[in-house]
């Protein structure tokens, strides 16, 4: 669960940097 948690707050942090970047990120780590 821990492993989830590290990924899921740095897509938080990387949407304040790069929005566009983290929505492609999410979209390639999903698929």
């Amino acid at each position: 669960m821990q492993r989830q948690h590290a990924p899921y707050r740095a897509d938080v942090v990387g949407s304040f940097l790069r929005p566009d970047a983290i929505k492609q990120a999410r979209v390639q780590f999903a698929g």
